[in-house]
């Protein structure tokens, strides 16, 4: 109907990350600790991480790098997970859970079925990466948890981006976004512009002269 909008993925915080990382029992939640270090690290898609190998985790001294290959656009895309010397650390949780993996499994996809502090070698699929978000607010105690949807680690990752004061090229290259319309609309969205255009809107009540430079320039972008 005219004037619908659909409702957006809810976005996880920073400090509701850490929390579910440093608290949330492992032999319940450790498969679903990696996916959220993933994919909030990478931005990743459920797609991303559904399809993501062993082969495609390259492990270094001090961090992992990561090649996300099928991707939306059909482009690789690269990042990184870097250790960050807290206990337990991203590196340390992917390692306990990537030592778990059954010998002779014969799929090369990375995330198995995780219960009762054991792998299996059963993959785990897109409905069941979907749901993580949902789970991690579940178990946070969140409002609304059906909100956080399985597009809900790479929503998280941009708008912190963006809230960073992050511009339009590193957001595209984060999530791996061809056109510049998705980058603008987190940064129109986003803590850091919102106090920037209150603060600017402040300082022209008070200032005639840029009120009116600021009305031209405010002409120029909406042309």
């Amino acid at each position: 109907s005219d004037g619908y909008k659909p409702k957006k993925s809810k976005v996880l915080e920073l400090e509701q990350i850490e929390t579910f990382l440093c608290e949330a029992p492992d032999e319940i939640y450790l498969m679903n600790k990696v996916a959220l270090i993933f994919g909030f690290g990478g931005a990743c898609r459920k797609q991303e991480l559904v399809q993501l190998e062993i082969d495609d985790i390259q492990e270094l001294k001090t961090s992992l790098l990561i090649t996300l290959r099928d991707t939306k656009t059909k482009k690789n895309r690269m990042f990184s997970v870097v250790d960050n010397n807290r206990k337990p650390s991203f590196l340390d949780i992917y390692k306990k859970y990537a030592a778990l993996r059954p010998l002779n499994t014969e799929s090369r996809r990375f995330f198995l079925n995780y219960r009762n502090g054991k792998c299996t070698k059963q993959v785990v699929g897109k409905n069941t990466l979907g749901d993580i978000p949902k789970k991690i607010a579940t178990y946070l105690k969140l409002p609304n948890p059906e909100l956080y949807t399985g597009h809900s680690f790479r929503r998280s990752s941009a708008t912190l981006l963006a809230n960073s004061g992050e511009g339009i090229i590193g957001i595209k290259q984060l999530g791996g976004w061809a056109s510049s319309t998705v980058a603008e609309q987190y940064i129109e969205e986003s803590v850091s512009n919102k106090i920037r255009l209150a603060e600017m809107k402040k300082m022209l009540r008070h200032v005639p002269e840029v009120r009116r430079r600021w009305r031209l320039f405010s002409a120029k972008t909406i042309m």
